[in-house]
């Protein structure tokens, strides 16, 4: 069975949430730590694009 994968579009606050998020992490974590919570992040955002109806409307 083919799923539609969805876009994504990120607001400039979103990203800037985000890069202020990094920051904050880099600061506190290891390199590793920091690359394995970006790596869940793409994780979560993939199942986010293929499957949005699994999640409430926000």
């Amino acid at each position: 069975m083919a799923y539609k994968k969805y876009k994504l579009y990120w607001s400039n606050e979103s990203i800037n949430n985000l890069e202020d998020i990094l920051d904050y992490l880099n600061n506190k974590w290891t390199t590793r730590e920091v690359e394995d919570f970006k790596e869940k992040l793409r994780r979560h955002i993939d199942i986010i694009l293929f499957f949005p109806e699994i999640f409430p409307i926000s």
